[in-house]
């Protein structure tokens, strides 16, 4: 299964995809960067790229602009690819470095969700805590702060 971390993700000298790549092949994962190898591919055009790379899963994080991923994670859904999304807990933001050891972290989690699902597509919320199956309004509703899910 290929996971495509998205720009911010990653440093420019892949260290973090070379990373997880290294620990995820023990759970037949393999990362790869859109910092290296498309850089600036905008939003609109990742999930005709996933798709046409042959990429299962884009990994993305989402800080403070929920609004504007919200429509790139339907459309990568729509397009059959699934969705990974890491959500620092407090609001606060991390860097490079540990968004790279809470996906590492999780990272068993995360691939017994994604090939139980397959070949079907699922949403994943990872944070520092856990690994959670989600829905686009069940992510919707948690980053609006409507409820707090389990």
């Amino acid at each position: 299964m290929i996971l495509l971390l998205d720009e911010q993700l990653d440093s420019p000298g892949m260290v973090v995809a070379r990373s997880l790549d290294i620990l995820g092949s023990d759970h037949a994962l393999s990362f790869r960067s859109l910092r290296t190898e498309s850089p600036g591919l905008k939003d609109p055009d990742i999930p005709r790229y996933c798709r046409a790379q042959g990429i299962d899963v884009l990994i993305s994080a989402n800080f403070h602009d929920f609004g504007a991923k919200l429509a790139l994670y339907e459309a990568l859904l729509a397009e059959g690819v699934s969705v990974v999304v890491l959500r620092p807990q407090g609001k606060k933001s991390l860097r490079v470095e540990q968004q790279a050891s809470v996906l590492m972290k999780h990272l068993r989690v995360t691939a017994r969700f994604l090939h139980e699902a397959a070949p079907d597509c699922i949403l994943l919320r990872v944070n520092e805590s856990s690994v959670v199956r989600r829905t686009l309004a069940e992510l919707r509703s948690e980053i609006a702060g409507d409820k707090k899910l389990p």
